[in-house]
């Protein structure tokens, strides 16, 4: 998003997004987040890009500590924050499929 100076998008809804991440053990797992990790974010100019900012974490992710990611999106992005219980990583692991509450999240950015 942020390479597309001056295209301006409605939001972004953001699940399960992290700043700072924890339980990384593997090394095929701390390869793949390598570039995440490393990869500066000019964040001025994702909040000049985008309208409305929704980010929904779940307070048992294995890898994204809810409060810590929550504290650094607001100061980086002030999204709407949305906690979800007991979704873990938003993934099949988890147990999640479907997730209503991204379809809603969604469909207010383009509402707006």
């Amino acid at each position: 998003m942020e390479k597309d100076a001056g295209q301006k998008i409605g939001g972004a809804v953001l699940v399960a997004p992290w700043l700072t991440l924890t339980g990384i053990d593997a090394e095929s797992d701390k390869e793949i987040v390598k570039p995440w990790l490393e990869t500066p974010i000019d964040f001025s100019s994702v909040k000049l890009a985008g309208n409305k900012f929704v980010a929904i974490l779940s307070d048992d992710d294995p890898f994204v500590p809810m409060e810590e990611n929550i504290k650094l999106f607001k100061e980086k992005l002030n999204p709407k924050i949305i906690r979800e219980h007991g979704k873990g990583h938003f993934n099949e692991d988890a147990g999640v499929t479907e997730s209503p509450i991204t379809i809603q999240a969604l469909l207010e950015i383009a509402k707006s």
